[in-house]
């Protein structure tokens, strides 16, 4: 059975989940992940990041610089985070 909406009764299109790849059909025209559970792991991994970021610039700023390879552990953090992504085909 195809999703349509429910003022034009025209079929969603199919996406690609931006968590696990998979192609679905949208249920709903705002509808980004495939399932429930693909939203969670991907805001979870988001929050999780930004909380550690958070916490290096934090530190690095009450330095204000003066403390020596913060601003290089926050690149490193960074970096890290990019080769995972692409390592899981999220580039």
């Amino acid at each position: 059975m195809a999703s349509t909406t429910p003022a034009q009764g025209k079929e969603l299109p199919i996406r690609e989940c931006p968590e696990c790849h998979d192609a679905f059909r949208q249920k709903r025209k705002d509808q980004i992940f495939c399932q429930h559970t693909c939203n969670r792991r991907f805001y979870a991994r988001k929050g999780r990041r930004g909380a550690r970021a958070v916490d290096m610039l934090k530190e690095w700023r009450e330095t204000r610089g003066s403390k020596k390879g913060v601003l290089g552990d926050i690149a490193h953090m960074v970096d890290g985070w990019i080769r995972e992504d692409k390592e899981a085909g999220d580039d």
